[in-house]
């Protein structure tokens, strides 16, 4: 791909846990009751956050190692999230301003997230921000997610635009192999569970790695939110 010049970013795909919202206590809060239901010792909240990412099966497999009921027991927090979805939930700084910011320029926007569908959904439009979106792209349990470039190109698809034009925005490695893997600029926030040093290690060809999306805001577009 083309060094990145400032040239027009025609969509931008979003993550969203780590870089549009904090919502690891709802996370928590979820895995607590799968865990009880299941009669699993409940692990800490910064276990959980460290795991968090990927999908939930990967997370509780994180978590619990090789288990023989895994999908029984990502089943039931799939069931039950929702009810969580807004626990804690928190929108993180600056997300409410570079939203419209981008819509204002005629830029299109996309959520590409491993989170389930209709909690993607209950998130943004709890907070507002669904009416900045043209497009959700959610997953459930079983279905494709990122970095798998199919889940992509659906993104792409309701966008009507194209990888070459196009910008993820994330805060893990799977958001910039999700950037890599179909030919899209990538730039990371650190607002998530990953450091700002490690991405900057993990993500090198991305046009950068910012502390927040004021910085991100800023580098990416000469935007002043």
């Amino acid at each position: 791909m083309a060094v990145f010049t400032g040239g027009d970013i025609s969509a931008v795909l979003f993550d969203l846990d780590g870089t549009l919202v904090d919502n690891y206590r709802g996370i928590y809060s979820c895995l607590n009751e799968t865990f009880d239901k299941f009669s699993i010792p409940r692990r800490s909240y910064e276990e959980v956050v460290s795991c968090v990412g990927g999908s939930i099966l990967l997370t509780i497999k994180k978590l619990l190692g090789e288990v023989p009921n895994l999908n029984e027991i990502g089943q039931y927090y799939a069931d039950r999230f929702n009810d969580h979805a807004l626990v804690g939930l928190r929108p993180l700084p600056y997300v409410d301003k570079i939203l419209p910011a981008i819509k204002e320029r005629g830029v299109k926007i996309a959520l590409l997230t491993n989170k389930a569908q209709e909690a993607s959904e209950i998130i943004l439009g709890h907070l507002g921000f669904a009416r900045y979106f043209d497009a959700i792209c959610g997953t459930t349990l079983h279905s494709v997610r990122k970095p798998d470039i199919e889940f992509t190109r659906r993104a792409l698809s309701a966008l009507n635009a194209e990888a070459k034009t196009s910008l993820m925005v994330g805060d893990s490695a799977y958001d910039y192999k999700t950037a890599k893997t179909a030919g899209m600029y990538s730039a990371m926030v650190a607002t998530g569970a990953t450091s700002i040093e490690t991405l900057r290690e993990t993500c090198p060809d991305s046009i950068g790695v910012y502390p927040s999306m004021r910085e991100l805001a800023k580098g990416v577009w000469n935007m002043d939110i």
